[in-house]
């Protein structure tokens, strides 16, 4: 009987078990963008990704859909529900797009989905932008989030009971370890 090794990380003090190495996630990726090509040949959308969480995934893509000769746009967004005592329950812009969103077709580009307020909120404030279409691209969704008036078109990983998650975008706790991990981490116990 074949035993499954876990690869484990230690990061920060805590393991970590490695759900998806770097070559697996490269390939999904690479086929997020195939799909997104399909999808927006002639629509020339806007990657619009919401830092700092989405940028690996951001910058991922956007190498996949130049080597297909894509012709789209870039731009970011930032959020914040944290203050220096923690996470709040308020949502804060800290950072608008610089490109118009009225009348483009938006792709909005985000590292998890783990409660869903803060793609809600995202959400509300690209539509008040008049795009003419947007659509949600994650690394990670954890389908136990509130339920939103929208679907998340395309997705890495959709998989409920995860844990903490890092690397790829994702931190551990407030500060920035683990975020350029090339993987995807699930915090054992």
């Amino acid at each position: 009987m074949k035993t499954k090794v876990k690869n484990i990380l230690n990061i920060g003090g805590d393991d970590y078990e490695i759900i998806m190495d770097s070559l697996k996630l490269q390939e999904n990726i690479c086929i997020l963008a195939s799909s997104i090509y399909v999808d927006y040949l002639d629509l020339k959308p806007l990657l619009l990704v919401v830092l700092n969480g989405g940028l690996p995934l951001g910058k991922s893509l956007s190498g996949y859909l130049k080597d297909l000769g894509f012709d789209y746009d870039f731009d970011t967004i930032q959020t914040s529900r944290y203050s220096g005592e923690g996470k709040t329950s308020e949502i804060r812009m800290l950072k608008e797009p610089t490109l118009d969103l009225r009348g483009r077709h938006v792709i909005v580009v985000e590292d998890l989905v783990d409660e869903g307020d803060t793609l809600e909120y995202m959400n509300n404030y690209v539509s008040s932008k008049k795009p003419a279409s947007i659509e949600y691209c994650v690394l990670v969704e954890k389908p136990e989030h509130k339920k939103l008036d929208f679907l998340i078109k395309y997705k890495i990983i959709c998989r409920a009971g995860l844990k903490w998650l890092a690397g790829f975008g994702m931190n551990v706790g407030n500060g920035d370890l683990a975020r350029d991990y090339g993987c995807i981490c699930e915090k054992l116990n």
